[in-house]
């Protein structure tokens, strides 16, 4: 689900949007009966007591609703507000890996505070995880990557393979005009029966695709939305599809 600039003018709301409009989301997303929902989104700071209450009451009368977060330049884990980010069922970084021509090929397994303690996961291993019902408390991380340990026997199956310096490589695959997308404002206008046909039983991300809120990024395959490079490394976590030296 995108917030495209057809959004942003039909809604006639300034950005950032109310956090009400993403309870309604939530709501009529999860009426539709997916998987799970995930927004590519940290909202951090307050947004009014009443829109946090709405918001936060609503991820969690849901129940399966995964956030975003990142880490800032000082090593600070940015979090969500503390209600909306104590509803959800998880949030993960969605931090961006540059390469010295400023294009975005590979991303950090793990992310860590300025003591070097790991702090998160990133959000697509988040996601990947509760898709999979696998426990956060299982992924470990070394040299090879990222592993799913094994009781009593160490290290288990190898779930993201690292390519260099506990860094994976995307295999991007699909740019957003290969996706199955719906605007913001047609999710909520859409009627239900219509609406639940396009999600029931999937992963539905929420994520920014207007060139008005730049979170565009270089990658093999051209400028991409920040959203669609988490999507590719998504789907090579859930299909095993990674690139390898």
């Amino acid at each position: 689900i995108t917030v495209d600039d057809e959004s942003i003018e039909r809604l006639n709301e300034k950005w950032p949007f109310k956090r009400s409009l993403y309870a309604d989301l939530v709501k009529r997303i999860g009426a539709g009966e997916p998987n799970l929902i995930a927004f590519d989104f940290v909202f951090s700071g307050r947004g009014g007591p009443v829109e946090d209450f709405i918001f936060a009451q609503t991820i969690q009368k849901w129940g399966r609703v995964i956030l975003a977060s990142f880490v800032d330049r000082k090593g600070r884990h940015i979090l969500s507000e503390k209600g909306i980010h104590a509803a959800a069922l998880a949030s993960g970084v969605v931090n961006k890996v540059f390469d010295r021509d400023l294009h975005v090929r590979n991303t950090s397994l793990a992310y860590q505070d300025e003591t070097g303690r790991i702090v998160s996961w990133p959000w697509e291993v988040e996601i990947a995880g509760a898709y999979l019902s696998l426990s956060r408390d299982l992924i470990t991380l070394d040299d090879q990557g990222l592993h799913l340990k094994e009781e009593r026997r160490g290290q288990g199956q190898l779930l993201v393979p690292a390519f260099h310096k506990r860094k994976a490589r995307i295999n991007h695959r699909f740019r957003l005009g290969d996706t199955n997308r719906i605007s913001f404002w047609q999710a909520l206008k859409l009627e239900k029966k219509e609406l639940a046909e396009q999600v029931k039983g999937k992963i539905v991300l929420i994520g920014a695709t207007s060139q008005a809120l730049h979170d565009f990024y270089q990658t093999p395959l051209g400028l991409m939305p920040g959203v669609v490079i988490n999507m590719n490394f998504l789907l090579n976590i859930l299909t095993g599809d990674f690139l390898r030296p």
